[in-house]
């Protein structure tokens, strides 16, 4: 693990903040939009949480934080202090972008929007279309836009269900979000007769 510190963090809802960890002089951040790091503070378990950000060249990386009311969640969005050292692990994870010439799904479930808003931040002239759940209309706390990018706010359906009635044909989909909530969409798009190498997630 790497000892890295607390840069800065912002509260964008009630229950979820963006903090910036830096990354130490001398250690090189390497990594893929779309990876993840465990995080991990004395006393608390290690956390995985996805890299929200592109590479930078000041070291820095973002995550998002929803607020469960225990362990690290709850350290990270109510006793966090400017400059606290927190430990990071090397990025992990197989979610990225793969080079097939295909139109581009993201099906994200709440912070599950992460590793996309990395991926699109690497790569912003591909077009793509994100479906994004969340329980009510004031949980989306930012609001992607750029060329070639069209976003479907879904909160009186399940994001993949929304997919389902319009699909986008012949598409390489990407999961993010809670596990069961990876399982089910994948199931559903199983069942719908998308072929399993189009379908991309970290386990």
């Amino acid at each position: 693990m790497t000892n890295a510190y607390i840069l800065q963090f912002e509260d964008v809802t009630e229950n979820i903040r963006i903090v910036t960890i830096q990354m130490p002089k001398g250690v090189k951040f390497i990594f893929t939009p779309g990876q993840y790091v465990d995080i991990h503070f004395d006393g608390f378990d290690p956390r995985p949480f996805s890299i929200a950000s592109a590479p930078r060249t000041d070291n820095t990386f973002d995550i998002h934080v929803r607020n469960s009311g225990y362990n690290i969640s709850r350290k990270l969005c109510e006793n966090l202090t400017q400059g606290e050292p927190v430990h990071i692990t090397p990025a992990k994870g197989h979610l990225k972008y793969h080079e097939s010439g295909k139109a581009i799904v993201f099906i994200a479930g709440g912070t599950g929007i992460t590793p996309f808003l990395a991926m699109m931040e690497a790569n912003p002239t591909k077009p793509a279309t994100i479906y994004w759940g969340m329980t009510t209309e004031d949980d989306f706390y930012i609001r992607p836009h750029r060329n070639g990018l069209a976003v479907h706010y879904c909160t009186d359906i399940y994001p993949v269900d929304a997919y389902l009635l319009d699909p986008v044909e012949d598409a390489v989909i990407y999961l993010s979000g809670p596990p069961a909530m990876i399982r089910d969409s994948k199931a559903k798009l199983l069942a719908y007769g998308i072929e399993p190498s189009n379908i991309i997630h970290d386990e």
